[in-house]
């Protein structure tokens, strides 16, 4: 008889661990679908008022209309107007980081264009600041070889890309 309840309480127990562990493994998929469903919500937003995509780096929004004069950093009208709509989006994800990428076309030293693309991100890291209290995670320069882009040998405008990262698995 001791056996038998010794073995009734084993397999009562391993029942008890078993419900544990589907437990857990069904609140870990509710997050996990709760996670994508977030991201999705903020890439289809994002994508509502930028080009948005999803990238191995993560979910990159590239912010059209930030258009500079060939060689300068200064914002115009419609770099502004993007910015305010990026704004727009990511002020209700105060736990959103990202980072601020500056680009350039692949015209010129690769010395002068990295300088230039660190000074389209810090024009536009600056305008965010200043004018949205949007802090980014990071400021950096990319400058873009022709074969960086979807179509190699075509490098489509002149120093206008700036990115926007939501690392994968963030919300």
């Amino acid at each position: 008889a001791a056996m038998a309840g010794k073995a009734a309480a084993d397999e009562q127990a391993r029942k008890a661990a078993a419900a544990a562990e589907a437990g857990d493994a069904q609140r870990a998929r509710s997050e996990q679908i709760a996670a994508e469903e977030a991201r999705n919500d903020l890439h289809n937003r994002l994508n509502a008022v930028l080009p948005t995509r999803e990238t191995e780096r993560g979910l990159v929004s590239e912010i059209g209309g930030v258009q500079f004069a060939t060689g300068t950093a200064n914002l115009n009208s419609a770099a502004r107007e993007s910015l305010a709509n990026f704004a727009g989006v990511v002020v209700s994800y105060p736990q959103l980081r990202y980072n601020v990428e500056g680009h350039t076309d692949n015209t010129g030293s690769a010395a002068k264009n990295e300088e230039l693309a660190l000074k389209r991100a810090i024009a536009v890291r600056d305008y965010l600041i200043a004018t949205f209290h949007l802090d980014p995670q990071a400021t950096g320069a990319m400058a873009l070889s022709a074969n960086s882009f979807d179509s190699p040998g075509k490098v489509p405008w002149d120093g206008v890309a700036l990115a926007v990262i939501l690392p994968k698995g963030a919300r």
